[in-house]
């Protein structure tokens, strides 16, 4: 068991406990609530830019003008 877990279980403060649980089943169902296409723009949006950044050799500021 996780510190947090066995403070937030060990009587402290219930009500602390309690909030938490809600909390983590809330983003649990928030996370299902995601439809498979925006994962997969997602994805294809992050491997587009690290493409980019491999092809600019890391410099992901390529369309950038910096002024001096």
């Amino acid at each position: 068991m996780s510190d947090e877990a066995h403070f937030l279980l060990s009587g402290h403060d219930n009500n602390v406990a309690t909030e938490w649980y809600k909390d983590m089943i809330q983003n649990v169902l928030e996370i299902e609530e995601i439809q498979p296409q925006m994962l997969q723009d997602i994805m294809k949006n992050s491997l587009k830019k690290a493409e980019s950044y491999i092809a600019n050799r890391g410099d992901h500021l390529e369309d950038i003008i910096f002024q001096s």
